[in-house]
This record gives structure tokens, sequence and C-alpha cells, in this order.
């Protein structure tokens, strides 16, 4: 049995205890995935952005705005 690869990963940008950079590294191992970070702080984005994000969505955005960056990576 194959395991699922996931097409678009949505990670908050402070995880407890975990470095949302090593999530990144992690890309290698599956290169087609899409990163959609998520942070209440304006300052992350460009942080996330340059660590390889695919879009930012702060959670101050309406829902609109998610789903907006959600579709956008999605399709390519």
């Amino acid at each position: 049995m194959q395991a699922a690869a996931p097409q678009v990963v949505l990670l908050d940008w402070e995880l407890p205890g975990l470095s949302a950079a090593i999530l990144w590294e992690r890309r290698s191992l599956c290169p087609s995935v899409r990163l959609v970070a998520m942070s209440g702080l304006s300052e992350a984005r460009l942080a996330a952005l340059n660590a390889g994000a695919d879009a930012f969505v702060g959670k101050v955005e309406p829902p609109e705005g998610l789903l907006a960056a959600l579709e956008s990576v999605s399709e390519g």
C-alpha cells in the first residue's frame, strides 16, 4: 500500500515546541507539496515566505483570504 502525500499543507508558523523551519526542510522529501503558513504576527509574513512558504495568511484576515490562498497554491 502506498502512503498518500498531501498536495497542500496549512501550517501555523508558531507551533509550540517545533520550529517551522524544520518542516520546510522536510519539503525535500515531498517537493511537490505546497506550503501555506499562517500567523497572527504580521512580521512572520516575510520570514515564512523567505523560508519557502508558497503563501502566507494572517490570522486576522477573513476566511475568504485563507480560501483564496489555498486555491491559489493548489492550482500552482
